[in-house]
């Protein structure tokens, strides 16, 4: 994000996860995912293509390296899904959602603890800053990720996944209001296409997904 930007950084990770979640379904659980999926994954994807056309500003002076950027979402992306099918996979086994979303962060925190010595350099500790990690930490990790392994027990990890698309839309718009960052015409062309994706899927999610545990 800080090489591509917010916006689209969020844009790329959030919507290949998906995409990974479904190939692992595909060739794992000989899954496949419904056409009307594939139609609005296809819509996403062409909407990040766009996007990935369009020139951008971050804001603040800073400068853009969008195709290094892009190469780190997509690495995120690939890592998101499959983080997504491996929390789906330990709830079909029939543990509890929660207890899954646990052991998997708890398993990542000694790993991040190690990423967080190296870098506390760049940190300045403050409460401040101790309120905003509070805020990462509660929020958009512990009840984020609650909502996230929950919805799991009854949909399809990639149509979770696909549903998740709202949350890099939601970052785009603060990126712009907030951190001042400037789209141009297609990305603002491919996020009405994403946008209208998700919106395809979410009115029609697959009804083996809505009436029944997709691995049941």
């Amino acid at each position: 994000m800080s090489l591509a930007g917010i916006a689209l950084g969020n844009v790329v990770a959030l919507v290949l996860g998906p995409l990974t979640s479904a190939v692992f379904e595909w060739t794992l659980d000989r899954r496949p995912p419904s056409p009307r999926w594939w139609f609005a994954s296809a819509g996403a994807m062409g909407g990040v293509i766009l996007m990935s056309f369009s020139d951008i500003e971050l804001g603040g002076g800073r400068s853009a390296n969008v195709a290094l950027g892009l190469l780190f979402a997509l690495g995120a992306g690939v890592a998101y899904g499959t983080y997504t099918f491996a929390l789906s996979r330990i709830i079909r086994a029939g543990n509890p959602s929660r207890s899954a979303s646990g052991s998997l962060f708890g398993a990542a925190a000694p790993i991040l603890l190690v990423v967080l010595f190296f870098s506390s350099s760049s940190l300045t500790f403050s409460w401040s800053t101790l309120g905003l990690l509070s805020y990462l930490v509660v929020g958009p990790v512990v009840v984020a990720y609650l909502a996230f392994s929950a919805a799991l027990r009854s949909l399809r990890s990639s149509s979770v996944g696909t549903l998740a698309l709202v949350e890099p839309l939601g970052a785009t718009i603060l990126a712009i209001v907030i951190v001042g960052e400037s789209l141009g015409a297609l990305a603002i062309a491919g996020m009405a296409l994403v946008l209208v994706s998700l919106v395809l899927l979410a009115l029609h999610v697959d009804e083996r997904d809505s009436s029944r545990s997709a691995y049941s």
